[in-house]
């Protein structure tokens, strides 16, 4: 039994001293930085904001003709009977709700754009960061904000590096 033991200790331990010779290469990236700095994200940041000011401006439009007729309808009223006034009030009452729907439209919409351009890129990623590891012998690259990483080297940050591929392949 002994010698079963002794054997079964030795195969362990040299099981486990061939395991500790084995070296792992782990890289880590910031795919938000890659996504706001590199090219295809500056461009499409641009695009988002160039379209978020444009529907802006239209809010801003219709929510100033509204307040036109809420300023129209407080100097008018004195004047008018109550049939008046109530579809005056309810027309804008309709355009108040028009407004705050059409608020919530753009909200999402844009939501949904920012969504497709965000996976568009990360796909576009997915590739480059499976290229850089094979071609450069990483076991493992983690995303650092979704692997927990609170400190990582420099020398083991792929970030700059994915960014510049990334950049390089568009």
């Amino acid at each position: 039994m002994r010698k079963i033991l002794l054997v079964l200790v030795v195969f362990f331990g040299l099981y486990g001293v061939s395991q500790a010779q084995t070296t792992y290469k782990i890289g880590y990236i910031d795919l938000q930085k890659v996504i706001t700095s590199s090219k295809a994200g500056k461009s499409a940041r641009a695009a988002m904001e160039s379209e978020l000011q444009r529907r802006e401006n239209l809010l801003k439009n219709k929510a100033n003709v509204l307040n036109q007729k809420e300023e129209e309808y407080n100097n008018q009223k004195a004047l008018m009977d109550e049939e008046a006034k109530k579809r005056r009030l309810e027309d804008i009452k309709d355009k108040r709700k028009e407004l705050n729907r059409l608020k919530e439209d753009y909200r999402e919409e844009l939501q949904k754009k920012d969504i497709e351009l965000t996976q568009k890129i990360l796909k576009e990623l997915e590739g480059i960061i499976k290229e850089i590891g094979t071609r450069d012998g990483y076991s493992i690259i983690l995303e650092k904000t979704a692997s927990g990483i609170i400190f990582g080297g420099d020398e083991v940050n792929l970030t700059q590096k994915i960014i510049k591929a990334y950049d390089n392949s568009r």
